[in-house]
């Protein structure tokens, strides 16, 4: 399985881009290595966040590569750039530690 870090997340529509550890793939012929395509939906649970390590296969869609079968690595806590907040098990966790939950979650 192939490794990489998510170098990209749009919370909103819960889809991001993963750059793939130790790989020289330029499949598009642009002269950059190609990303590849994650959603959510596949992975379920907390959001990742940009520099998230995962663990994951490449399945080929119709646009192009697309990660399934994701795992995350190491600690799946990570700070958020937006205020010190980081999100845990679906609850938001401030820089002084108080917890948050839409009521919409409960």
């Amino acid at each position: 399985m192939p490794k990489g870090t998510v170098s990209f997340f749009n919370k909103q529509g819960s889809y991001g881009f993963i750059t793939i550890e130790e790989v020289d793939d330029d499949s598009d012929g642009d002269g950059d290595d190609d990303d590849v395509f994650f959603h959510m939906a596949d992975l379920g649970g907390p959001d990742l966040a940009e520099g998230q390590e995962v663990e994951f296969d490449v399945e080929q869609s119709e646009k192009g590569p697309r990660a399934a079968n994701l795992t995350r690595l190491g600690d799946a806590a990570i700070e958020e750039e937006d205020g010190g907040q980081r999100e845990e098990d679906g609850v938001v966790v401030d820089e002084d530690g108080t917890r948050w939950v839409s009521i919409n979650d409960m």
